[in-house]
């Protein structure tokens, strides 16, 4: 695990911390039902820190880089919603036009 933290970009070992965070653990505090006030203080700064050191080591190149991805993740399942919708639509046209009664749902009742 310690090769894979030096291989990786600081803001990477970020993300690698806070994923490590929320892993269910075992152990003392596991044990004692996790449930003390310390055990969520120590949690919530734990958290704090690794998504403060994810955000502040981030460059303005690594930050429009996943802003890119995301617009680019988002245009594609957008237009992919859009392309079916209107392949049903003219679907539903081309059967109105051959004369093909339009489904009702699946029910064969």
């Amino acid at each position: 695990m310690h090769l894979l933290l030096i291989v990786l970009p600081p803001s990477i070992v970020g993300v690698v911390a806070i994923f490590l965070c929320l892993a269910p653990r075992s152990g003392m505090a596991a044990e004692a039902g996790a449930g003390t006030v310390l055990t969520k203080t120590a949690n919530t700064a734990t958290l704090a820190a690794a998504g403060n050191a994810i955000y502040l080591g981030l460059t303005a190149n690594e930050l429009a880089a996943i802003g890119g991805l995301i617009v680019a993740v988002l245009s594609m399942v957008i237009g992919h919603a859009i392309n079916v919708w209107f392949k049903y639509q003219h679907l539903q046209i081309a059967r109105a036009k051959a004369g093909i009664p339009a489904l009702d749902g699946g029910d064969d009742e």
